[in-house]
This record gives C-alpha cells, sequence and structure tokens, in this order.
C-alpha cells in the first residue's frame, strides 16, 4: 500500500513529460481511447482517463490545515461520458514529503486514499442567461493506511455528496455559480459549501486560461470543531493553466479566512480540541500555493 501512490505519481509525471515533448502536431488527433474504442464498438473501455499529479505548499481541506509542510497528490480518474450523463471513478492520495504527521500515528506515507465514483445529468439548452444545469452525485470511501493512533480524524468515513451548478450565460468569460452538499452517515456530519467559478481564455493563446473561484464553507453541529451549524471559512483561489495538447500544467494560490465564531476562536487557541490537531494560523487566515499538472488520454 505504502508503494502505491508513489507509483501512481511517477505514472503520471512520466506520461505528462512524454506527452509535452511530443507536441508537435498542430491539430489535434483523436485520443487512443476514442480511436480503441471505436475500433473495437466496447463500452466498457473509458471515454477518458485522466492522471493528475499537485505540488502543495500544505495540506488544507475546505480551508482547514490537515498538514502544515509540503506535500504531493495524486489522481487517477475514468469517465464513461454519454449524451447528456456520464459516470466516473477515479483514486485520489496524498503523500506526505515531511512525515510531519508521524507523532500522531502516522508512521508512513502516504497518508490518505479516496476512492469515489459517481454519475452525473446535465440539462442542457436552457436559455441565454442559463447556459445548462448540471446535478452531480457521488459517493466517496477515505481510507488513513497508516494512522494507527490519530482516532477522530483517522477514522475511515462514507460520504455522500450531490453537487448542483449552473454555468450562465456571460459574454466574454466563463461564470458558474453552484451549491454542494454532503452527508457523512456514521459520523452525522452534514458540510457543504456555494461557490462561483469564473474562467477566461484567449483567442491569441489558446493554450492560457485564467480562473478564480470563490467558496463559502458550512456544517452542522457534528462538523469539524462546530457547538453548532455555522459558516467555516471562505476561499479564494487564483490560477493559470498552460494547455499543450493532452497535458496541463499550472500555478495556483488560495487565501482562506476563519469566518465562523467557532472556527475563528479554535484557530486562536493553537491548541487541540475534539482530537483534531490545529496547526491553521492564528491570525484567521491560511494561505496555500502550488502547482498542477495533468494529462488527460
Amino acid at each position: 500500500m505504502k508503494k502505491l501512490l508513489s507509483s501512481i505519481l511517477a505514472v503520471a509525471a512520466l506520461v505528462s513529460i512524454q506527452s509535452f515533448a511530443q507536441e508537435a502536431a498542430a491539430e489535434e488527433s483523436p485520443s487512443l481511447l476514442a480511436q480503441l474504442k471505436e475500433s473495437t464498438s466496447c463500452s466498457i473501455i473509458p471515454t477518458s482517463i485522466k492522471l493528475s499529479l499537485d505540488y502543495k505548499s500544505r495540506y488544507l481541506s475546505d480551508g482547514r490545515v490537515i498538514n502544515p509542510k509540503q506535500m504531493l497528490f495524486g489522481e487517477i480518474d475514468l469517465n464513461w461520458d454519454f449524451e447528456n450523463d456520464g459516470i466516473y471513478v477515479g483514486i485520489w492520495g496524498a503523500n506526505d514529503l515531511n512525515d510531519y504527521n508521524r507523532y500522531s500515528g502516522i508512521k508512513y506515507e502516504p497518508e490518505e486514499f479516496d476512492y469515489y465514483i459517481g454519475y452525473w445529468y446535465e440539462w442542457g439548452d436552457l436559455g441565454d442567461a442559463v447556459k445548462s444545469i448540471c446535478l452531480d452525485v457521488s459517493y466517496t470511501y477515505w481510507d488513513y493506511p497508516s494512522r494507527t493512533g490519530w482516532e477522530c480524524v483517522g477514522e475511515q468515513q462514507n460520504t455522500f455528496t450531490v453537487d448542483v451548478s449552473a454555468p450562465l450565460g456571460v459574454e466574454a468569460i466563463d461564470v458558474k455559480p453552484g451549491v454542494k452538499v454532503n452527508w457523512d452517515p456514521e459520523n452525522e456530519k452534514i458540510y457543504g459549501d456555494v461557490y462561483v467559478s469564473l474562467g477566461k481564455g484567449f483567442e491569441d493563446a489558446k493554450w492560457l486560461s485564467l480562473g478564480t473561484k470563490f467558496e463559502l464553507f458550512w456544517g452542522n453541529g457534528n462538523y469539524y470543531v462546530l457547538e453548532h451549524p455555522q459558516l467555516t471559512t471562505f476561499i479564494w483561489t487564483v490560477s493559470a493553466d498552460a494547455t499543450f495538447g493532452n497535458f496541463t500544467i499550472g500555478p495556483f494560490a488560495q487565501l482562506v479566512w476563519a469566518v465562523g465564531s467557532d472556527t475563528r476562536d479554535f484557530w486562536k487557541e493553537r491548541g487541540d480540541f475534539k482530537g483534531v490537531i490545529n496547526d491553521n494560523s492564528k491570525s484567521g487566515v491560511n494561505t496555500c500555493y502550488g502547482i498542477s499538472t495533468s494529462f488527460k488520454f
């Protein structure tokens, strides 16, 4: 298990480098998966496979610091797209580069695997104001294979997620508001966020895209360190991506504000609470930066 994520990251990096080196054709040709699916007429073959490898200065979850040291994150995502809907499965992993959490029972890395499966459906051509509405329903199994002494955070969770988004008919930029709700029945947690993402492409430089996203998170009394339902954090993310064929790379940065009273008080104390280790900023503002890479078959 220890070597699995390292293998994933190595494969993602190797394929990404090969893709970048071979970027010479002016016109895009059908992907290998598309050609294979067309030649075999096999519906089992995914429409696309995406490999991702991200470096981050720290591990944030909903704006909260899980690990204050630099980490690598790898993901394999398989998609089967149909006319107006599709399904997907994947695995996401977090790899601690500094073994920071070893004193909390995490003796080896990687420290987390998330296995997920989901279904999405899109209602399109709704008009000029709202282009479409997309419903995404998924299930995630959280696994912490190396955590032996961290009972609270180390619990394996079964989480169900509903995400509804609606791209708007705005000229010049892409605007997509949405709302996401998560339910962890085992720990009786309900939490989520409302968000708006903005994206901008360029006719003279089609390889370049800029983006920003605003997210406001909330949770019930069983979520995080909350004593009662309230807001938790607000996240502002900015990013820039360069795409060369099937390979995408780009930097990003995040600013996080503690907006709920329970969250602000917990961050200021810098002590542990309910078994949750506190590595957040006492000022109430967390930061994160890094670089993302992905390759899509």
